[in-house]
């Protein structure tokens, strides 16, 4: 084995110190943070939740990648930083891990426990990690081509490249990409995604290029108006126009590239803040209001994009404007003609801001009645007399109609005050220097006119663009903010997700408890739950029953950390929800809420079963799927799918009834293995011999269950 491979590893009981390492050398996690405690390995299956535990606490992002056996080289090429897998290693019977810090001409380079960096070849650790695949079909092909001419160094090496086309395909557990938490604050990851450096080269290369045209239109000006052609200025005009040419080639890539830095980060903080929404406040304010600010957030990509790098150019245009007025007939009088109207046109853009804001909003208005009006067509036909179909959308198209002119005459006057307005007040301003001055200082003063007017131009399109930014901003900023809501970050992540722990022998025989629970909801001074308790063993089945608004559905959601209550204990296996933390604990005391807040995403039904799992999944856990689908009764409805497993469900997808989607949502929970598992009327559309089938699954499939149902 390579000896710097060797060197580099990380025993697997000492990841955690291995992900705490590389945070702190790659300057995500501060110094000051307290250092990760080390706990002994999880299983297999519960190892990507016990090391997410720990970069959650740690402040940074892991997510498990797996690559296939013929992409494993450009697959580790890519994945930096992160913690890579190094199974079956001599002298690590369990393997280890590498700290993969970066890349270097000759591999990677990774983090040793010392705290060094050694650069290890990447074909070393495609080795290690493709030769667990292929070790069993090598000797077999070996036996084949020893019967051939070919001699033994060149059987045993073509009979590895065989393997490994054989097992082409075959998907293999790389380790875990490492990336700062997308909470954190947003000059971490600008700078991550180089947006800085590509800040700099942009203002470096526009501010030549600017100096350079300013000087190429002097030597012309300077040679045409000497009466004379002067052939070294000529050939230094020539030099600088080429000069250009680069210039403007440097000023696009790195514009480009900073689009491309800040709308990636834009869009994962966006999304991030959606999934952090609590389910109520997003319920509060109905699907169109969320989905006019989602589509509300393009607008603030492109605004942001466009305006501040317009910005930046125009106030250096202008700034050279001013020093080529100041230069000119009128001198620095004149030239400060250029703050007086720059002042004006800040006054327009306020009175404008105002409008836009007004338009925006009644503009969302009508992406939210258009989705709210889509939901519920069906029941307006029904219910709403057809006279007043209308009458909602009319008042709010008028409104738009009024905000619509209002914006448009406030930008007309925007770009008349930015273009012919000032050029007439400028050459007003020059006339009490028109009698005094000399030829070259008129044409110096006409041309920062000029170059003044351009600049203004471009300022009030990027004033219009940063208008428009400052107006959605107000819309997605709560978006923005959500993501870094803090979450419950359990002391003891890592040790509950470690699964040989969790079960142990020795722990407490009954698995979640519950005592004088309380519950209002925010703003009714009205309990829902008072002094609600119980205790719930493993093997436990029971049946919650009640009447419809009793709290059943809030009482489930408290258990699962869905809510929180107001007053009293809950515990999982001796631990507090506080411990635990909100992930883990939602994943091993799972609810399957009721239908209307249950979906079937878009997506093949495969996916849709491993929600809560792993995805892709593995051949074991497939196989498990498939034996819980059909426990269920599902192997039925999937053996008339023409895809199988990869069929389409959703809207423009395979239709299930009612009863099946209720079965396909107990499928996702079981298939998450939980500890304890609450259905919120999961059975109450299934006849009675499907539900006696489902129960069945249920005892075989569930450790302990929670049933809510009405009498």
């Amino acid at each position: 084995m390579n000896a710097r491979l060797r060197e580099a590893i990380w025993p697997t009981h000492r990841v955690d110190e291995a992900l705490d390492s590389l945070g702190r050398h790659l300057g995500w996690v501060p110094d000051h943070a307290p250092r990760t405690q080390t706990f002994a390995a999880a299983e297999e299956t519960d190892r990507n939740a016990w090391i997410g535990s720990i970069g959650e606490r740690l402040g940074l992002d892991v997510e498990p990648c797996q690559t296939s056996v013929s992409e494993v080289g450009e697959a580790l090429r890519r994945c930096v930083p992160a913690l890579v897998r190094v199974p079956h290693v001599d002298g690590y019977s369990a393997g280890g891990y590498l700290a993969v810090v970066g890349t270097s001409v000759r591999g990677l380079r990774a983090l040793t426990m010392r705290g060094s960096v050694v650069s290890v070849p990447v074909d070393a650790i495609a080795d290690a990690l493709v030769r667990p695949q292929v070790r069993d079909d090598i000797p077999v092909l070996q036996r084949a081509l020893e019967l051939t001419e070919l001699s033994g160094a060149k059987v045993e090496r073509l009979a590895r490249v065989m393997a490994e086309e054989q097992h082409a395909s075959d998907l293999l557990e790389l380790g875990w990409l490492v990336r700062p938490a997308l909470g954190q604050a947003p000059a971490r990851h600008l700078r991550r995604h180089g947006v800085w450096g590509h800040l700099a080269q942009l203002l470096v290369a526009h501010g030549l290029g600017y100096a350079g045209v300013i000087g190429a239109w002097w030597i012309l000006g300077q040679q045409a108006l000497g009466g004379s052609i002067d052939a070294g200025w000529m050939w230094l005009w020539g030099l600088i126009v080429l000069a250009l040419v680069p210039l403007r080639v440097m000023q696009i890539w790195a514009q480009g590239q900073l689009g491309v830095g800040v709308g990636l980060y834009l869009k994962r903080r966006l999304l991030l803040g959606l999934l952090r929404l609590d389910p109520d406040e997003v319920r509060e304010r109905g699907s169109g209001s969320w989905l006019s600010r989602v589509i509300e957030s393009e607008s603030v990509e492109q605004s942001i994009l466009g305006g501040a790098i317009t910005a930046v150019t125009a106030v250096i245009e202008l700034s050279m404007a001013c020093f080529v007025l100041g230069a000119g007939a009128g001198g620095w009088p004149h030239a400060s003609i250029t703050i007086v109207w720059g002042l004006l046109l800040a006054a327009i853009g306020y009175a404008y801001a105002g409008r836009l804001k007004s338009w925006t909003r009644e503009r969302l208005d009508l992406t939210r009645e258009l989705v709210e009006s889509l939901a519920g067509q069906r029941t307006r036909l029904v219910q709403e007399h057809p006279k007043r179909w209308h009458m909602r959308e009319d008042n709010l198209l008028h409104a738009y109609l009024g905000a619509s002119q209002s914006v448009d005459d406030g930008d007309l006057s925007l770009v008349a005050a930015g273009g012919r307005a000032w050029y007439a007040v400028a050459l007003l301003a020059l006339m009490p220097w028109l009698a005094d001055a000399g030829i070259g200082a008129l044409a110096v003063s006409v041309g920062g006119i000029l170059l003044a007017g351009a600049a203004f131009r471009k300022l009030v399109s990027a004033g219009v663009s940063l208008i428009g930014f400052w107006v959605a901003w107000g819309e997605v900023r709560e978006l923005f903010g959500a993501a870094a809501r803090p979450q419950t970050q359990g002391l003891l992540e890592a040790r509950v997700a470690a699964g040989s722990q969790a079960r142990r022998a020795d722990t407490p025989p009954t698995s979640l408890v519950a005592r004088n629970l309380s519950f209002s909801y925010p703003g009714s001074r009205r309990p829902v739950l008072t002094g609600c308790s119980l205790e719930l063993a493993e093997g436990n089945r029971w049946v919650m029953t009640g009447a419809s608004g009793g709290g059943k559905s809030t009482l489930a959601k408290i258990l699962a950390g869905l809510r929180r209550p107001d007053a009293g204990l809950l515990l999982w296996r001796g631990f507090d929800p506080s411990a635990v933390g909100e992930e883990l604990w939602r994943r091993y005391v799972t609810l399957v809420p009721q239908f209307h807040d249950n979906h079937v995403m878009s997506a093949p039904l495969g996916f849709n079963l491993f929600m809560g799992g792993n995805w892709p999944p593995t051949h074991k856990e497939w196989a498990r799927a498939q034996q819980i689908c059909a426990d269920l009764g599902l192997d039925a409805v999937i053996a008339k799918m023409p895809g199988g497993f990869q069929q389409m469900l959703g809207e423009r997808g395979w239709q299930l009834s009612h009863g099946e989607r209720s079965r396909l949502f107990v499928a996702r929970a079981l298939i998450q293995a939980p500890d304890i598992l609450i259905l919120d009327e999961s059975f109450g559309t299934l006849d009675p011999a499907t539900m006696r089938r489902a129960l069945d699954a249920l005892d075989r499939h569930a450790r302990a269950v929670i049933l809510i149902a009405h009498p």
